[in-house]
C-alpha cells in the first residue's frame, strides 16, 4: 500500500486507512510496534507532521498507544458486542473468530441474599457462580451470577466448566434462556476485580446488570464488569418502538 499524492484525501488520512486495515487484517497484531516515525516517513515519502496527524488520529480512535521511552504499539481492539438477542459468551467470541476462555473463581448452593433473593423472587437456595472471561487470552470480563436452584437441581461445578453455563442448563435441563433484561452503567473498576481483569483500580468500566427469565420468571441474576478499552456494545434499533428506558442517577 501507497500513499497517493494526487488523492483528494489527505495523506494523513490515508495513512491512518493504511494502518487500521493492516490491524483489521491481522498484519499488525495487538503488543506489536509499530515502525518509528522517522522509519515511515521514509516508507510512504511523507512528512513528520503527518505521520504525528495520522498516529494522532489512530490514538485518538484506540487502534494504537504510545509508552513514553519505548514507541508506539497495536492496542488490543474492543470485543464488540451486539445487542439483538440473547447471547452466549462462548458462542459470540467464536463468531468474531476470538479464543473463548473461562477461569472459574467460585461456585457455591447456599441460602439467597436478601438483595438477591427479591431479584430473583425466591427463598430457596441459590447457586453463586463467578467466572472470569477472555478473548484471545485476555481478560475482559468479571462475572458474578446468582442461579436459581429449583429449576436446575444437581448443577455441578464441572457442568458449567465443561459446557458453560447456557449450555449446561440447555442439554442437562432442556431450558434456554431466550428473555433478559440488560441494564448498563459506566463505573469505575474496584481494585479487586481490577486485579483479574490485569487493569489500572479505578479504570474507566462498564456494569452490565442482567436479570434472564423463563416466561415470566426470574431465573438468573448476574453482575458483568468489562473493561472499558476492550469491550463495545451496539444496539440495532427498528421500527418505531423501543423497549428501553434513561434513568438519571
Amino acid at each position: 500500500m501507497k500513499i497517493n499524492k494526487k488523492n483528494k484525501l489527505p495523506m494523513y488520512a490515508q495513512l491512518f486507512e493504511i494502518v487500521t486495515q493492516k490491524i483489521n487484517a491481522g498484519e499488525l497484531k495487538a503488543g506489536q510496534q509499530l515502525p518509528f516515525e522517522r522509519e515511515l516517513c521514509l516508507q510512504y515519502e511523507i512528512s513528520r507532521t503527518t505521520v504525528r496527524q495520522a498516529m494522532a488520529e489512530l490514538e485518538k480512535e484506540g487502534f494504537i498507544k504510545k509508552i513514553h521511552g519505548k514507541g508506539i504499539f497495536v492496542r488490543e481492539q474492543a470485543v464488540k458486542q451486539s445487542l439483538i438477542t440473547v447471547y452466549s459468551f462462548h458462542e459470540e467470541m467464536m463468531r468474531l473468530n476470538k479464543t473463548p476462555g473461562t477461569t472459574l473463581l467460585h461456585f457455591s448452593l447456599s441460602s439467597a441474599p436478601t438483595r438477591i433473593a427479591q431479584k430473583l423472587n425466591t427463598e430457596n437456595p441459590v447457586y453463586h457462580i463467578i467466572r472470569l472471561r477472555s478473548a484471545d487470552y485476555e481478560p475482559i470480563l468479571y462475572e458474578e451470577t446468582y442461579l436459581t436452584s429449583v429449576l436446575f437441581p444437581e448443577l455441578t461445578q464441572e457442568d458449567i466448566e465443561t459446557c458453560g453455563l447456557y449450555n449446561a442448563i440447555k442439554e442437562k435441563y432442556n431450558i434456554s434462556v431466550r428473555r433478559a433484561i440488560d441494564t448498563f452503567r459506566a463505573i469505575n473498576i474496584k481494585p479487586d476485580i481490577a486485579r483479574h481483569l490485569n487493569e489500572t483500580p479505578g479504570a474507566p468500566g462498564l456494569q452490565i446488570e442482567r436479570i434472564a427469565f423463563l416466561d415470566n420468571t426470574p431465573i438468573e441474576y448476574t453482575v458483568e464488569i468489562a473493561r472499558g478499552s476492550q469491550f463495545e456494545y451496539t444496539i440495532e434499533l427498528q421500527g418505531v418502538t423501543l423497549n428501553s428506558s434513561i434513568t438519571a442517577v
